[in-house]
This record gives structure tokens, sequence and C-alpha cells, in this order.
């Protein structure tokens, strides 16, 4: 292993400009016995003319098929979806590769959670719909276990609320 500690002795950080490359692993390690975030990783795009829609960050997960070829597999991309000021707004994209064609499957936003694929619950897990206040009610969705597959069909249309009085 070598180690290489940024900044150096005279504080400075010192990278070529232009694309870098760093065989083997990256860790960073802040000794800040505070409570700050630290360490932070940030990936700034520092563009000189903002459009929404810009992809602010990239990460892809890569590893070779069987073929000896490189190979997306999962990536996370950050996009500004409004970059007025004080009206900004960011999305995170989680993508995963699926028969040779990448496909957005989580999109998390500000106003939204949105899955483009169906949602597995496993091991007796529980949908747990809070309402507008954080207090000790709440609604639940869980499922005994099955003995068969079944289906639910919400109809289109509100559904009003019963209660049962006992």
């Amino acid at each position: 292993d070598r180690t290489i500690t940024l900044p150096d002795a005279s504080g400075t950080v010192l990278l070529n400009s232009g694309d870098q490359t760093i065989t083997g692993d990256l860790t960073l390690i802040s000794t800040d016995a505070g409570s700050g975030k630290d360490p932070t990783l940030d990936l700034y795009r520092n563009s000189s003319s903002p459009a929404s829609s810009d992809a602010f960050g990239h990460i892809d997960f890569s590893g070779n098929n069987d073929a000896g070829e490189k190979t997306v597999y999962a990536s996370i991309e950050v996009l500004n979806v409004g970059v007025a000021d004080g009206n900004e707004e960011g999305r995170v994209d989680f993508k995963i590769s699926d028969g040779g064609a990448t496909n957005t499957v989580i999109m998390l936003g500000y106003d939204r959670v949105q899955f483009s694929e169906a949602i597995f619950l496993n091991n007796g897990r529980t949908i747990v719909f809070e309402g507008a206040n954080a207090d000790a009610h709440e609604t639940s969705i869980s499922a005994t276990e099955p003995t068969q597959d079944n289906t639910i069909t919400l109809p289109e249309g509100s559904l009003q609320p019963t209660t049962t009085e006992q």
C-alpha cells in the first residue's frame, strides 16, 4: 500500500487538470473530533451556464462481463430540475443495467420518490403512512404469509373511509 497525504506539508493539494485515474482504493479520512460532516466528497460542477436537467454528478459501478468488456452495472446520477435563484431543485436517479440496457429504477426528488419497477417488501415488512402530523396514530398496510399469488386492484376514483364502532 502507498499512502499519499493531501494536502502536502505546505497545505497544497495538487492534481493535474483534466481526467484523473487512481488505481486501487481511495479512502478519505477526517481526523476532526468535532461534530462536523467531514470528510466531504464534493462533486462540484462549476458551470457558467447552468440549465435545468443538467447532470451534476455521476457515479458508475463497473466490472467486466464474461467477454472481458467493461460494463456499467449500476449508476447514481444527480440532476438539477430547477436552477432559478432561490428555487433550486435537485433529483437523484438510481440506474440499473438489465439485459444490456440501463434503466432508471428509482428517482428521488423533494416532491416525490418514483419507482419504475415493482416494489418487493420481504420478511414481513409493513408500509406505514404517518399522516400530516408525526403522532401516535398511523395507517399501516401489511400482509400475512400468503398461500397463493394475490392481487389487490384499487378502483378509479376516491374511496371513503369506513369506521366500525364497537
